[in-house]
């Protein structure tokens, strides 16, 4: 990726959006995003943040094709647990 060139009202409205956010994962890629634009390497953000460098890159490549709200948005997709399938398949012999 490309370093990211945010202007200076772009770098206060994430600040502002981190100090607001609850959720400490998003607050995360939010700082990367910041830290980025300020020249840190993502080696240095992994060590400061206790993330590993693709998830960075990762951080970056979603900022950088759908910005802020690409950033936040929940990826998650969960599944059954194994131990829930197997106490249903109990439940229903």
């Amino acid at each position: 990726m490309g370093k990211i060139f945010l202007s200076n009202s772009e770098v206060k409205h994430l600040k502002i959006l981190h100090k607001r956010e609850t959720n400490r994962k998003f607050a995360d890629r939010i700082k990367t995003v910041i830290l980025l634009n300020d020249d840190w390497s993502y080696s240095k953000i992994s060590k400061i943040l206790l993330l590993d460098n693709q998830t960075i890159i990762n951080y970056e490549s979603k900022y950088f094709k759908g910005g802020i709200d690409s950033l936040l948005a929940s990826d998650y997709k969960g599944e059954l647990s194994a131990l829930l399938v197997d106490n249903f398949q109990i439940i229903e012999n």
